[in-house]
């Protein structure tokens, strides 16, 4: 070897001997992969999606090490920061303007050399390497109330898929509309379903005073908070107390008129953590009739706390819980309110079989196992790329 190790040796033959080397260990222990991840949207509390951006990107972190690279590109301030996080100060939206017409600078150059991007939600974001992108819900397209903010129309988000290379869906039903509603059998897909941060109940006082159920919700419609207040209003006097979380100040009219209309439910706002795990804990049940959902993650935090559920009779929903729920039509008022009857008179043995029911669902969606899944189609997704 001495040849190899000779400064007069030939320089290719030199880089025959590394590449050689190279080939050897990969094949032995695997290529070394780093993967940028917008870790913007994580940044900021403010609902399922964001979670998702923050919990996996923990996950990622504490698994990968220096190989997963958060990036959060805001001139904001943090409110929540990934371990790890770069923070680079720009302004996001002239970002967004820029990346939707793929302009520079690609995203690599605020994250340094990466094998692949994940985005975490549909944003348009440009880079040298191929995108994965993460797939929330889309029934927006059919109500654009649905959608927070701005909502792209079927052609921004086709040509935001064309730029991926893999498409995760946190659910099959998502997954199922993608591939009905858009062109892309170039992708690959995989339905990564979220995971659950909580792991048991919560220790401590009770958040409220008197016997409650919960319900955790911004105002959007599709979350159907105005059935589900209708059908609470019309239980009789055995109702416990209503605690209404997640939204903002901006009551819509038509339901100030119904939160005002009794003493019996209260606004506590969007609450932290800690605060959240409290009130699941202590709540008689979880109230969750919506629309349409695309995962639905307060079910298994209020599974995980050993406190039942009431959720709409829909795929997603009945995947998420496991079965363990008490199921209703969300359309229809009545429903609902038949299965807020059954909650107050559900048998202690029925209850408690729920509950363990939910636990055991609980158990096994954890961060960890989200990020397990979500890193082997990292690789999936990067073997492909190279073959082609």
């Amino acid at each position: 070897m001495r040849w190899v190790e000779s400064a007069r040796a030939p320089r290719q033959v030199k880089q025959i001997v590394i590449h050689s080397i190279l080939f050897v260990f990969e094949q032995e222990h695997g290529s070394p992969v780093k993967i940028g991840y917008d870790a913007t949207s994580g940044s900021f509390p403010s609902g399922g999606v964001s979670r998702y951006a923050y919990r996996l990107a923990e996950a990622l972190r504490q698994a990968r090490g220096d190989d997963f690279v958060p990036v959060a590109l805001t001139h904001h301030a943090l409110r929540q920061r990934t371990e790890g996080v770069l923070h680079r100060r720009c302004p996001r939206r002239i970002l967004t303007w820029l990346w939707s017409r793929e302009l520079y600078p690609p995203f690599e150059r605020f994250s340094g050399p990466v094998d692949l991007v994940h985005v975490p939600l549909p944003l348009p974001v440009f880079s040298r390497s191929p995108q994965v992108v993460t797939v929330h819900d889309l029934a927006w397209l059919d109500d654009p109330r649905y959608h927070p903010g701005a909502a792209p129309d079927r052609e921004e988000m086709q040509g935001r898929f064309d730029r991926c290379a893999g498409i995760i869906c946190v659910s099959e039903p998502v997954a199922r509309a993608v591939r009905e509603r858009f062109e892309v059998s170039k992708q690959q897909i995989q339905v990564i379903g979220s995971g659950n941060h909580i792991d048991r109940p919560a220790q401590g006082e009770s958040v409220h005073e008197r016997p409650y159920w919960i319900t955790i919700s911004d105002w959007n419609p599709r979350k159907n908070l105005e059935r589900l207040l209708r059908a609470y209003l019309q239980q009789g006097s055995s109702r416990p107390d209503l605690l209404l979380l997640g939204g903002d100040d901006r009551v819509p009219p038509r339901l100030r008129e119904l939160i005002d209309s009794t003493s019996s439910i209260r606004c506590l706002g969007r609450v932290d953590d800690s605060v959240l795990h409290q009130a699941l804990t202590g709540a008689r049940a979880l109230l969750y009739p919506s629309l349409d959902e695309g995962f639905g993650h307060p079910v298994l935090e209020a599974q995980a706390c050993g406190t039942p559920v009431l959720v709409s009779d829909i795929e997603v929903l009945r995947d998420t819980s496991g079965g363990a729920s008490v199921f209703v039509d969300p359309h229809e008022v009545d429903s609902i309110g038949r299965g807020m009857e059954q909650l107050i008179h559900m048998e202690e043995e029925a209850l408690q079989a729920q509950i363990e029911a939910g636990r055991q669902n609980a158990e096994g969606r954890t961060w960890e196992r989200c990020a397990r899944e979500t890193w082997a189609f990292y690789e999936r997704v990067l073997d492909c790329h190279r073959s082609d």
